[in-house]
């Protein structure tokens, strides 16, 4: 593990990595309160249904 990322684990109280493929989907429309869109991108782990995801 670089140190980099176990210098972020430590200090944020993360659990090992479960998943080791993600699943990428880019340009998601989300609308918001007033009016504009916004287009995010969503990375979740492969197969993982109900899994945390990154936007």
């Amino acid at each position: 593990m670089p140190l980099k990322r176990k210098f972020i684990s430590t200090i944020f109280k993360l659990p090992p990595a479960t998943a080791k493929k993600l699943e990428y989907e880019t340009d998601i429309p989300v609308q918001m309160p007033d009016g504009v869109i916004l287009y995010a991108d969503r990375i979740s782990p492969a197969g993982g249904k109900g899994l945390p995801v990154i936007l």
